[in-house]
């Protein structure tokens, strides 16, 4: 038997095709893990918000249809605009947390606007915005208002000053048991 020789161009093709495969297999691998660090990115940026909605009436209680609501945030400007649906109601998504001001115009009704609403994470948050019959130059001002009122679901959220941290008890600390309070039954 006489050995077949493989001719140059043969042995030139398969190198050419592995290392052809080992470029698209590590391609598939570099997509993979973009993907994955794409979907982690979306989940973690969805979970560090907040919403806002609300009704919008007039002084009688009628709902106001057609309002434009602005939305702004105190120390960034950042300004999200929507207007009220046909039963008066509104609603801002996926809203960072912080500090905002929401501003409300109506045809034939004065100017509503409420400061200093603090948006928390994951706690949506209603604010309901009632006008007045617009008089020659009249404006309603709301300035301190009731906590925020979660309506929407059952979610509970709290605001922790840097104070309050800094007195949880940290397991590098000898916390004595009579400052627990555990209740033994």
């Amino acid at each position: 038997m006489t050995p077949i020789h493989q001719p140059a161009g043969s042995r030139r093709c398969k190198a050419i095709f592995q290392c052809c495969r080992m470029n698209v297999e590590g391609a598939a691998r570099a997509i993979f893990v973009l993907t994955i660090l794409a979907l982690l990115t979306a989940l973690a940026a969805a979970q560090s918000t907040s919403s806002l909605n609300g009704s919008v009436t007039d002084a009688s209680g009628a709902a106001v249809s057609g309002a434009k609501i602005v939305l702004t945030e105190t120390a960034t400007g950042l300004a999200r605009t929507t207007t009220s649906n046909a039963s008066g109601l509104y609603q801002f998504l996926d809203v960072p947390p912080g500090d905002y001001r929401l501003e409300a115009n109506a045809k034939g009704f004065a100017p509503f606007l409420a400061s200093n609403l603090t948006l928390l994470v994951k706690v949506p948050a209603t604010v309901p915005i009632r006008f007045q019959v617009a008089g020659t130059q009249e404006s309603v001002t709301v300035e301190g208002q009731a906590p925020l009122i979660n309506r929407t679901d059952a979610s509970l959220g709290n605001v922790l000053e840097g104070n309050q941290v800094a007195e949880l008890p940290i397991a590098d600390r000898n916390v004595s048991p009579t400052s627990c309070s555990m209740a033994l039954v």
